[in-house]
């Protein structure tokens, strides 16, 4: 006990010192167990052999005990989209949660989809008597527009606190141009662009098709690349595609092509050299070559970031008096009373996207942004003032959730990139003091969801992981939002054809896009799983 005392105390000083954290990537698992870092610091290591808490198994005990969802759980509403939040109880009775969830049309009750989320959020509250569901809608607590809600008890005051983006001051909520369904028009988001033709939809065997990327720009003509031939095609996407193959297999040093509606038509490609990046561009498609031992290394955009670079969503933080910038932080004195803003906490140097607020055990909040490539920064109290201890914290990704262990050590759940493959959603690293991390190589969960009664059913997304904790400290649940192809979906009880693609790939640059016909890909729904108990 004092040991854990005696390291509490000193951890504030040590951070409050640093400047950049040490990541150390892709840690792989290895037995026998030296120490408990060899456990992912999620169990003990006794004789060489990891004994895992509850929670988490695996022979390091680096992935989530996750449980078979019973299908009444969740949040799931048939005609409006939500993206997840975290689960809070006062008396272990009734359970909580305040979810972004895309501003349903007052007269239809429907919703547009996720890919509106930087124009059309708010923040829901949602009740339920089980904390995993099934969960009912109470009533909005910060309109339109607000977005990725994080709340945590003060333990000083027992006040909750709501960390957020986007300040609640209004926005483009879905009356007049939504679909109703949960989805979003066609071309809603200038990233999201809606074809009539899914190129990808054109299979060419030895190659893998990512909708709406590129190698190169955001918006154009999509470059460099090293050749652009003429296709001997009749127009048609399978046809151009698999000449376009033909021609990348003729051209020395070539491993990906690329084909776009809005560039000279399907009759012409472009060919990009063996390694080339993608970045996202709504206007293209590239197909690329799936040879094992290829150098290729896609770089694949999140929704943030992508709606940053088409100008869709501009972070503007007000500048604090020290020349910071000021954080979007609500308060309320319990569950049923109304979220109070508060304008006054700073933040230096800025940040403020993706909020991922926890309480050391001895009290210090520290809070994870993605700014400053994951920073981690921590206040005297939720009313700041921020200053940053040190950068290069959690993993690489986006939507940190910071949260410590019964043993007062640091961990971080986050949505994993490359984002486009959701058999590794969901990231973990862990750290002794805050300032080295180590990155888990095997991911703690992935988009494939078990359900009672069903099997496993695979989405195409899932992100915005955040654990739900018993009074003890154990964790108890998982919640994630998820995308999942209506047509792949068992839920709804309606058969599913068994020549359609349901793998998590083909769903996720559907969920990721509008479809033009009619439209509900991008429907989402909050997920709660629970996990292994003692």
């Amino acid at each position: 006990v004092a040991n854990v005392a005696l390291r509490a105390c000193v951890l504030a000083l040590v951070l409050a010192t640093c400047t950049r954290a040490v990541r150390v990537e892709e840690v792989v698992c290895s037995t026998p167990c030296h120490s408990d870092l060899d456990c992912s610091l999620n169990g003990v290591c006794n004789g060489g052999t990891c004994e895992c808490d509850a929670a988490w198994a695996g022979s390091c005990c680096d992935q989530l005990a996750l449980l078979p969802v019973p299908r009444s759980s969740s949040y799931r509403s048939p005609n409006v989209s939500t993206w997840g939040g975290n689960i809070i109880t006062m008396d272990n009775i009734t359970f909580h949660m305040w979810i972004a969830e895309m501003a349903p049309d007052p007269d239809t009750g429907g919703s547009c989809g996720l890919t509106t989320w930087s124009e059309n959020s708010q923040i829901t509250h949602v009740e339920a008597s089980r904390p995993d569901g099934p969960y009912e809608r109470r009533e909005v607590s910060i309109g339109v527009w607000s977005h990725n809600p994080i709340v945590r008890v003060d333990p000083a005051s027992k006040q909750l606190v709501m960390w957020h983006i986007g300040g609640g001051g209004g926005g483009r909520p879905g009356k007049g141009y939504c679909n109703h369904n949960g989805t979003s028009p066609c071309g809603e988001q200038s990233f999201d662009k809606c074809s009539e033709k899914r190129l990808c939809d054109a299979q060419v065997p030895g190659w893998t098709c990512h909708q709406g990327y590129c190698s190169g720009d955001v918006n154009g003509d999509c470059g460099p690349d090293i050749a652009e031939p003429t296709l001997a095609c009749d127009g048609t996407p399978a046809s151009c595609a698999a000449a376009a193959a033909q021609a990348c297999d003729a051209t020395a040093g070539c491993g990906s092509f690329g084909m776009s509606d809005d560039w000279f038509g399907l009759n012409h490609a472009k060919l990009f050299q063996s390694g080339a990046q993608l970045t996202s561009n709504d206007q293209w498609c590239v197909w690329v070559r799936n040879t094992p031992g290829m150098n290729y290394t896609p770089m694949y955009d999140d929704m943030y970031t992508r709606a940053l670079k088409s100008g869709a969503y501009r972070p503007t933080p007000p500048v604090g008096p020290d020349g910071g910038c000021l954080l979007n932080i609500h308060s309320a004195t319990n569950t049923s009373a109304p979220w109070v803003p508060y304008h006054l906490a700073t933040i230096n140097p800025c940040g403020g996207n993706n909020p991922a607020p926890a309480y050391h055990p001895n009290g210090t909040l520290y809070i994870v942004f993605t700014d400053q490539n994951m920073g981690m920064w921590t206040a005297p109290s939720w009313k700041g003032p921020y200053t940053l201890v040190t950068t290069g914290a959690c993993g690489g990704g986006e939507d940190p959730s910071l949260f410590f262990d019964k043993r007062g050590r640091f961990h971080c759940l986050y949505h994993r990139s490359p984002f486009s493959n959701p058999d590794i959603a969901i990231g973990h690293s862990y750290s002794l003091d805050g300032y080295t991390w180590y990155v888990a190589q095997q991911a703690a969960a992935n988009s494939t969801i078990e359900y009672e009664g069903l099997g496993k059913v695979v989405h195409g997304k899932r992100e915005r992981p955040h654990l739900a904790f018993s009074p003890d400290g154990t964790a108890t649940h998982l919640v994630t939002g998820v995308c999942i192809n209506p047509a792949c979906n068992p839920l709804d009880g309606k058969p599913i054809d068994p020549t359609l693609d349901c793998s998590s790939g083909a769903q996720y640059y559907r969920c990721d896009a509008n479809s033009p016909n009619p439209g509900w890909y991008d429907s989402t729904y909050t997920l709660v799983q629970s996990l292994r108990q003692p």
